[in-house]
């Protein structure tokens, strides 16, 4: 592999590691402003709470998912 090669290579790998970063940074960010509202909800009512906990799970596992693509590049 030439030094071109190697460079592009390199840039790309930051690129996707950036991309990456970037798409976890968003998932925790929604994560811990649904599991703040969540805590709010706690005093509205049970089944607001249990709607929004449904949801919460929804993107905890996406946010794992998200992380397991990570691990694997």
């Amino acid at each position: 592999m030439t030094e071109l090669e190697q460079d592009e290579y390199t840039s790309a790998c930051e690129h996707a590691l950036t991309n990456s970063m970037n798409e976890i940074k968003q998932r925790y960010l929604k994560l811990n402003t649904i599991f703040l509202v969540t805590l709010n909800a706690a005093t509205s009512g049970k089944k607001l709470m249990a709607l929004l906990l449904r949801r919460l799970q929804k993107i905890d596992s996406e946010f794992l998912s998200g992380l397991s693509g990570l691990v694997m590049f």
